[in-house]
């Protein structure tokens, strides 16, 4: 072989991998992507939640409704932490 066909079939391997680890990155960025949206809602439920709970507080309403708002918000922190 000479000088030649070593650097072709160097500069198709390389080549190649190249392709496998661009899709590769293509792949991580879309699954931070979807742990981010995830993070993202998991906050907006955990504070929507803390707010009905502090505003329904004042109000007259069923006992078991603000132990289970309170559960939701709090596991939606829990969940958000681990």
């Amino acid at each position: 072989m000479t000088e030649g066909d070593y650097r072709e079939k160097a500069k198709i391997f390389l080549d190649r991998q190249l392709n496998v680890y661009k899709i590769k990155i293509r792949k991580l960025k879309k699954k931070r992507q979807i742990v981010k949206l995830f993070f993202v809602s998991l906050n907006v439920m955990s504070i929507t939640s803390s707010t009905v709970c502090a505003a329904l507080a004042g109000f007259t309403v069923p006992p078991f409704v603000i132990p289970v708002l309170s559960t939701t918000a709090g596991l939606t922190i829990y969940s958000n932490f681990n």
